[in-house]
């Protein structure tokens, strides 16, 4: 035991494991103590002819005592001072080590390389730990490659029962609100031949976004006296991996400012009133089969009604 401990002091920078330590420090006081010798030594005051009668009211105590002498434990506790203090030097270091790349950063001219250095030199641990997980990812990877391949394929099938589902859910009411608004505007352009009316095709409302990619769409542009009065946009939905990561929204606005939302959902539709004019046909309504809810249509009409009336009589 001397000698572990002095070869300890004889390099104090030398960072001793704390769980070695004290395991180590647990065997000494185990290993110093002899449970046979101490049972040769209460044989020995309790046997023979001059061993005191041990049951006898007035006989001597028999007082046995092993374990670590004072020495191993003095020298344990300074074993234990000596970590602690290395501990503190070492978190001394990293601090002294941290002020100094910022007085290099903001007192000196340095360039890229010797900041990445200085930051691999502060990081090093965490830097080789980032490594080290790496390897064992691409350990795990190779070795359930054939499983993850299947369970991929497995999701894009899942991708496509996914944008079938939403499809047959959005696409009705998506195509009540554009009937509902051609056949308004299409009548007023049979009596006035001052409005320009431009439909488009759409896209695709729902995709798998693994395998394309679309934008937000102009469907429809309503122009009185040569002004543009308001546009109808929309952003169709996105499906990854079997689940629904982003929502068909149909958007009209009216230079740029947008007056009124309509968000098609995994829930259902939400009828978002963005411009004040608007706010009374705020509606949300969770179903599989949106377009039944007569409330819900009720409330598109009114509104559909509304944003012609206002860009005809207004025409700005």
């Amino acid at each position: 035991m001397k000698t572990f401990v002095s070869c300890c002091k004889k390099d104090k920078n030398k960072s001793i494991n704390l769980y070695f330590l004290t395991l180590w420090c647990v065997m000494c006081i185990i290993l110093s103590s002899d449970p046979c010798d101490a049972q040769k030594a209460v044989e020995q005051k309790t046997t023979g002819d001059k061993s005191p009668n041990i049951n006898a009211p007035n006989a001597s105590s028999v007082s046995v005592t092993y374990g670590p002498s004072d020495e191993q434990l003095n020298d344990v506790k300074a074993l234990l001072t000596t970590y602690l203090q290395n501990i503190k030097d070492d978190r001394e270091k990293n601090d002294l080590l941290q002020k100094t790349l910022l007085d290099t950063v903001y007192l000196n001219n340095v360039n890229k390389d010797q900041l990445d250095t200085l930051i691999r030199l502060k990081h090093k641990d965490i830097f080789h730990s980032s490594t080290e997980d790496a390897k064992a990812f691409a350990n795990q990877l190779m070795a359930d490659l054939e499983m993850k391949k299947i369970k991929l394929e497995g999701l894009k099938n899942d991708s496509s029962g996914t944008i079938k589902k939403l499809y047959l859910k959005w696409r009705p009411f998506f195509e009540f609100f554009l009937t509902t608004i051609d056949s308004r505007i299409d009548e007023l352009v049979k009596r006035d031949n001052k409005i320009q009316f431009d439909k488009n095709e759409s896209s695709p409302i729902v995709y798998d976004v693994d395998k394309a990619k679309y934008i937000r769409t102009l469907l429809r542009s309503v122009h009185i006296d040569g002004k543009s009065s308001f546009l109808i946009t929309y952003e169709p939905g996105e499906v990854s991996e079997g689940l629904c990561t982003k929502d068909l929204k149909i958007i009209i606005s009216k230079r740029g400012q947008e007056l009124i939302v309509f968000e098609f959902t995994e829930e259902g539709i939400n009828l978002k009133p963005i411009y004040r004019k608007y706010k009374d046909f705020c509606i949300s309504i969770k179903m599989d089969d949106p377009l039944s809810d007569i409330k819900l249509r009720e409330k598109t009409v009114d509104t559909i009604n509304l944003l012609v009336t206002s860009a005809y009589i207004s025409r700005d």
